[in-house]
């Protein structure tokens, strides 16, 4: 099956948007580099994972230079993470429904 990269461009630009809102968003020079350990989150905040790891992850997958992963479970990490602050939920939403564009395709 082909891989809807203008379904993932979509999704990343809703993710950003949703950071964006949550007040999380964090200027390029916060970025701490290269992930290190598992998908870099020994050293980051969740916010911080999604944004500088995550994100260019699927923003690459958008522009043909990556293929999705095999399988997703960034959502357990969002609703875990993100649990009691109701604020987030547009942002834990997002990232579930990613899960799903890659473990269903």
């Amino acid at each position: 099956m082909a891989i809807d990269r203008s379904a993932y461009a979509a999704m990343a630009d809703r993710i950003e948007h949703e950071l964006r809102a949550l007040g999380a968003w964090r200027p390029a020079q916060d970025d701490p580099g290269a992930p290190q350990g598992a998908f870099g989150g020994p050293y980051q905040s969740a916010t911080g994972w999604i944004q500088f790891s995550l994100l260019p992850q699927v923003r690459a997958i958008a522009r043909g230079e990556a293929e999705p992963p095999e399988h997703s479970d960034a959502g357990v990490m969002a609703v875990r993470e993100f649990d009691g602050y109701d604020v987030a939920d547009p942002l834990v939403v997002a990232i579930l429904e990613l899960d799903r564009m890659v473990n269903y395709r």
